[in-house]
This record gives structure tokens, sequence and C-alpha cells, in this order.
């Protein structure tokens, strides 16, 4: 709903289309007053309940300065969708039909309730039932009755069971109903709140801070080691409060089971009709969905999600039907597995009381709740279009890092301004580890890895929380000579940099045909990457510059097989066989003896070994100690050398293996190390 105040006099209030909002009004000859609940009118001037009137959906109350007003349509009506979560959280429950709603939400969860008991293998008997201050208190009525109606119940049963005769009841069986006949609905008012602080409305960076300080217990209301106790909420929406004060406070009483029941399901989405929830990671049901995706080993989901949702962004509203996209985390999954991982994600580790989580089904909502349909937080059903939107909003914000709001100046499309996608190109080890750096960089929305590994985009130890930008692999050929799905892939995506990892891609020249087409690249030119390409090239370079390097000699082509085998003869120094072209790391052969070299030489150079990669080669003479890297990173006017790093080439403990790409490296490397690297 809208109000507004005109300078001439005049005023109106219109309500949205949907009716998602309500909004109230009465007048008379005197006042007319409009407000979002109609209880405070009916307190406020003294009327009753029929005199005040809700203002129609896609309508406006329009006030003239005389005082004369007309109920005018603005916008045609859409569907009725008013919104549920604020009937039971928000509103006043002084109003006669949420008063009787809510009590109907508290009894129909007597049922889940007592079949959690039931697995839990205790009774209502030996349970208390409390409920946590706010607003839950007339749904908590209703479940006391419940419970009560339910224990009277049983015992009306047996005493049929008993008058029939059936059979002579068993000492146990009387004992058993003994138990039945005293049982009583235990009610208890366990857990006390300071109501001066309101912690769902309170800023981010003080909410902890509040929560603990904002509860405490009644002593003596629980039978310690004996008793369950039923903590009662109206909703559970981040799941902070429960860990960092309530489940902590309650477990002091030493109850053996805490069972939290919330009178509304699972608050899986964002709202974006003015309550502030519109975080898609505060939301606990969210937070236990992505984390079962992970542990089975679907992460791939949430990537396709993420993409999904980009996709759908950029789609006009007035197009056609927005997908929910968002809706695809929590397909895999029952509701009871999530509130089992939820009961889990809140439970504090210093709690010695088992937790479990109970919800109000959506079906039972809506059987308390008939005349408010608008259940969009909890199925993703939004009544807008613009709801469906701002949702995929919501979880590209959440995958980017994001902390700002699905709504609003500061939303993901103007953060896109600000970050922007990298491309990594690469599948190995090195590759994965540039692009887990640039995930923290604040500068990067999104870490593309392409082809990627199977661990892209899994967790990796500590380093998913330092992360501020999802790693996604996506499906793309990165094939030369023109590259064409990447060069695509990177105007789609408006990637604003590819970091390119392989040897053999920066030799067929990715690099220059990406920046052909105007996209940044770090890596070298294919002209500069021959100083990697071709290892008999980079010595002539370092010759030709006078830059110290091994002694060697290269051949080329099986015509010069019988100087390279004299060579190995008549070098005064063991040599190392080096297939000049690129080989992944497993061009190298570091013999122990001349005859080792030789068969080494005639491999390469006669029988092909190596391939195109052996077709020339290098004899060099063999260099032992410790080997160490340094590189250093220039844009043709300023370098910035990195620290040294110690790599090992050779497998097998001892280096008693082939060479390999690389089998590890440290960086800095050990002192002694460093010292013989001139370090």
């Amino acid at each position: 709903a809208i109000a507004g105040l005109l300078g001439h006099g005049d005023a109106f209030c219109l309500r949205d289309p949907s009716g998602i909002r309500p909004a109230y009004f009465f007048a008379d000859e005197e006042f007319i007053a409009v407000a979002s609940e109609a209880p405070i009118i009916q307190s406020v001037f003294g009327v009753c309940e029929e005199k005040v009137h809700p203002i129609p959906p896609g309508q406006a109350m329009v006030i003239k300065r005389s005082g004369d007003w007309t109920l005018e349509r603005i916008l045609e009506p859409l569907p009725f969708k008013q919104c549920s979560f604020e009937r039971i959280y928000f509103s006043r429950g002084n109003d006669a039909k949420i008063y009787r709603e809510r009590e109907h939400m508290g009894r129909l969860l007597l049922r889940p309730l007592v079949k959690t008991l039931d697995e839990l293998g205790i009774s209502l008997s030996d349970t208390v039932l409390s409920f946590i201050p706010n607003t839950s208190e007339l749904a908590f009525n209703g479940l006391a009755k419940e419970a009560q109606e339910y224990l009277d119940g049983e015992r009306d049963k047996l005493l049929r069971e008993l008058s029939s005769g059936a059979a002579a009841p068993t000492g146990e069986r009387l004992a058993q109903a003994e138990k039945i006949f005293s049982a009583k609905a235990r009610v208890e008012k366990v857990i006390h709140k300071d109501a001066k602080i309101r912690t769902f409305i309170q800023e981010d960076s003080s909410r902890e801070h509040l929560t603990l300080h904002a509860y405490d217990v009644h002593y003596g209301t629980i039978r310690r080691g004996v008793d369950a106790v039923v903590a009662f909420d109206d909703s559970i929406v981040r799941g902070n409060t429960l860990k960092n004060a309530i489940l902590r406070t309650v477990d002091r009483l030493g109850p053996t089971h805490i069972v939290v029941v919330s009178s509304c399901p699972q608050i899986r989405y964002p709202d974006v009709y003015g309550i502030d929830m519109a975080k898609l990671g505060d939301l606990a049901a969210f937070k236990a969905a992505i984390s079962l995706l992970r542990e089975r080993g679907d992460g791939h989901i949430i990537e396709e999600v993420y993409r999904a949702c980009k996709a759908e962004l950029k789609v006009n509203i007035k197009a056609g039907k927005i997908v929910n996209h968002v809706k695809r985390i929590y397909e895999s999954f029952t509701p009871e597995q999530i509130a089992a991982r939820i009961a889990s994600d809140v439970r504090p580790d210093d709690c010695n009381a088992s937790v479990r989580v109970v919800y109000q089904t959506v079906e039972d909502l809506h059987k308390a709740l008939p005349e408010h349909e608008g259940d969009w937080y909890f199925t993703g059903d939004y009544p807008t279009q613009g709801g469906a939107k701002v949702c995929c909003r919501a979880f590209a914000l959440w995958m980017e890092g994001s902390s700002a709001r699905c709504y609003g100046v500061d939303s993901a499309l103007s953060l896109a301004r600000f970050r922007r996608p990298v491309l990594v190109l690469g599948s190995g080890g090195r590759e994965h580890a540039i692009a887990m750096s640039l995930t923290k960089s604040l500068e990067v929305s999104t870490v593309f890895v392409a082809p990627g590994n199977g661990a892209i985009g899994a967790p990796a130890g500590g380093s998913e929380e330092d992360s501020l930008a999802p790693m996604v692999q996506p499906q793309i050929e990165v094939k030369a000579p023109d590259f064409e799905e990447v060069v695509a892939f990177c105007k789609k995506e408006a990637v604003n940099l590819v970091v390119v990892g392989p040897e053999q891609m920066l030799s067929e020249g990715v690099a220059d045909v990406l920046r052909k087409h105007g996209v940044q690249v770090f890596g070298p030119s294919q002209a500069a990457a021959e100083l990697e390409s071709s290892k008999a090239y980079a010595k002539e370079f370092m010759k030709r510059h006078k830059i110290p390097t091994a002694e060697y000699q290269a051949f080329k082509g099986k015509e010069s097989l019988d100087a390279a085998l004299r060579y190995v003869d008549e070098a005064p120094f063991d040599v190392v066989v080096k297939a000049s072209g690129l080989a992944a790391g497993k061009g190298v052969i570091v013999p122990t003896s001349k005859a080792e070299a030789k068969e080494a030489v005639v491999s390469f150079l006669r029988d092909g070994a190596m391939g195109a990669a052996g077709e020339e080669l290098v004899l060099e003479r063999l260099m032992v100690g410790v080997e160490c890297s340094v590189l250093a990173l220039t844009d043709g006017e300023r370098i910035a050398v990195l620290p040294p790093a110690q790599d090992h080439k050779r497998a097998l403990d001892g280096d008693q293996g082939p060479n390999t790409g690389g089998m590890g490296a440290l960086a800095p490397p050990p002192p002694a190390a460093s010292r013989e690297c001139g370090g």
C-alpha cells in the first residue's frame, strides 16, 4: 500500500492489485483513518469491527480536502494473494479473526509434534510445553489446548477399552492406565524475554550481540535429565537467535531433548514486498539445502541455478513469464530432510540436549489461513513477475558474495558495474589455485574455469568462507586456432579478464585471438610464448642476450641423430635430454649414464617417442642441486617479482622416478633450499 498527502490538501491511499499488504479504513462525519491493521482503528476510535473496511486490491481511497472521499479503481485486480507471513508474525493478535487463525495453526501442529516425540521415545506427559515470547503465544495456546484434548482422548479411549471387559488388564497395562489417567498437558513459561529488545528488525551488525542478552529462563520449570522441552516459535527465519541464545539458554535447565516448533512453514525465499527478509543467504532453510546439495556431490546444481538466474535477469518482465529458478535448490529434498539439517545447524556445539525442529506444513497453513494464500516465502510462488525476478537476483547476489539486498538501488544489476566476471582457461591444479585466489577479489563477480576439472566449485577446506565470488565450470570448447566458443562466451558473459594457464593454449595464440576481440588477457602473445614452447629457441635467446644458462646443443630431425649421439659421447659432462617442444612436463629425461642418454636421444629423434614435441631436442649440461623458480609479472613498464618457489619434478620418494610436469612446489622454499637458490 502507498499513502500520500498532497500540498493542496488532498490525500490518498492505494493498495496493490494482488492485495499483498493489508490496508483498512474507517470514515464517518468527523474522521477518516487508514491503517495497515483493523484493530488499531477499532481501539483508537472505539468502533466495532463492522465499521472498519479493507481497501479493495487495485483501488485507491481518494480523500479531498473538503472531507469527501471515494474508492476508485486504479489497477486491474490480480488473483488475491494476501501475505500469510505478515498475518502470522506482524499482525496484531487482538484482531478476532487473527486470534482464531493463530489458535488453529497451533492445533494443527500437535500431530507432527507427537510423531516427533514418538520417534524420540518420549511421551507427552514427560514433555514441558513452552513458547518463545513473541507473537507465538496465541498459536501456542492452540497447541496446549489440542495437547490436553489429545490426552483426554487417550483417557477416553482407555476407559472404553477397560469397560468393554474384553480381557483382564495386565499389571503393565494398569500402570500405563494410571499414567494416562493422571496425564495433563504440562505448560510452563520456561523462557523469558526482555520485551524491550527486538532482534528481528535489528541491523545485522548488532543483532547477534542483542540476542545474547534478550533471553533467560525460569528455573525450576523442568525436571533435569527427565523432561523434554517444546519451544514454540512463530517462525524460524535465520536461526541465529535459536543458536546464539535460546537453545543455549534452555539447555542450562538440563532437558533431555529440545523440540523447536514453528507455527509457520520453512522460510525458503526472500520477501520483496516490504518486509526486511531480502537476503537469501541469511535464511536457515536455504543454508540447509545448499549444505545438503554439496554433501551429496550435487554442487553442479548450484552453478546451474546461478547461470539460469543470471539469464533470467536479462528477460524483460513484459516479455513473458519469469521463472523462479531458485526452486530447484529444494527439489531434491523433503521438508523433513531440510528440517533435520536446520536442527543440526542451529544446535550449539556446547548444547547437551538433542535438538529437533518441527515445521507447519504449507497445506496446514492454508487450512488455518484460508483467506491468505500469499505463500511465496515458503513455496517461491510470487504473485508478481517482479517477485520471481528479484528472487533470481537474490540468488545471484548470494553467489557473487554480495551483502546487498535483492531489491533497490544496490542490486545485482547495479553491482555488475563494479564487479565483473573472470575466465580462467585450464584444467590443472595451477589453474584451480589461480581461480581460488580470484574468488577472493572484491572486483570479481564470478570465476569461470574452462575446461576445468572435477573439483571446480567444490568446497576446499576453510577457503570457501573467504570466497567472495563463485567458481563456475561452463561447458565450452577451448579449440585452436580460432577459439570461437571462448570468444563467444566472453562476449555473452561480459568477461572482463581471461587468465590463461596452459602453455599449449598460449603457444596456439589464444591471447592474440582474445585481444583482437577486445578482451583483456593475462598471458603472453603467441610470439612471446615461444620462450616456453621451444626450448631450443629459449636457449638461443638466452645465449644471444647473455643470460646465464647451462651449456647446450640443439639437434633437429632424424638427420641430426648421429651428431647428437657424438655430442653425448664427447661432452665433458653428463647431459639432460630435453624435447624442445611442449610435452606437458614429461619431455625431460635425466639419464644416469651415457648409455641411457643415447637411448633417450634415439627414442626422441628416430622413434618419435615424444611426437612433434621431440622432433627437435636440446642436450644440456646436467645441473645438480635445488631447483627454484622466480616469476615476475610485467605490464611492459613495471615489474612485480613473486617469492621464489622450490619445484619438485621427479616422481617417487627420494627423486627415484621419472620427471613429471610437477609433483608439487614450496613457496617460499625452506631456509636451506633458499640459500642454495641464492635467496
